[in-house]
């Protein structure tokens, strides 16, 4: 059985991996933003019964 400071260790918040900010290519980053921007969307639709925030806005729906 493993004792409770190898448990602690490996439960730690900095074991946990994260992506090395300084070495992503540019075209990550775009291909990051696209992708969360097309989720964004996707959860605004579900939400706003198919339209994003900013059609809602463009279309002055709140006024």
């Amino acid at each position: 059985m493993k004792n409770s400071q190898e448990l602690n260790k490996k439960s730690h918040p900095n074991n946990v991996p994260t992506l090395p900010q300084k070495s992503m290519s540019p075209e990550t980053v775009v291909e990051m933003k696209y992708l969360a921007r097309g989720w964004l969307d996707q959860f605004e639709k579900q939400v706003f019964e198919g339209k994003t925030i900013d059609e809602l806005l463009n279309t002055r729906i709140y006024d």
